[in-house]
């Protein structure tokens, strides 16, 4: 800024032909602050989960199964398993495999 200010106070505007100058006025008027309201309502209905669970665990691998429903306005069954695997080479590899009667993400369920 003090650059700019040095460079202006350097123009000797005596010299300059055809000098004009424009200026203008802007007024608005709007509200500083609006408020703004919005509700958001939700219901929930609970609803059986049935789970069965288990697993089979060796020194090297891991395998996991699971099946259940949750039982509301229309039952969602699923299946699934889980299999982990790591050799004293080195090799390891993890496979998993899960049925939804009904798929939908809001619904999943998958055992930790």
């Amino acid at each position: 800024m003090d650059q700019i200010s040095e460079r202006i106070a350097q123009l000797e505007l005596a010299n300059v032909d055809d000098l004009f100058i424009q200026s203008g006025l802007d007024l608005t008027r709007q509200d500083a602050m609006a408020l703004y309201t919005t509700t958001e309502t939700s219901r929930y209905r609970y609803v059986p989960h049935l789970a069965f669970s288990g697993n089979v665990t060796s020194g090297t691998s891991v395998f996991r199964y699971y099946a259940g429903a949750i039982v509301g306005d229309e039952t969602n069954a699923y299946v699934g398993f889980d299999h982990s695997y790591t050799g004293l080479s080195g090799l390891s590899f993890y496979l998993r495999g899960e049925h939804y009667t009904h798929p939908d993400r809001d619904y999943f369920v998958r055992p930790e």
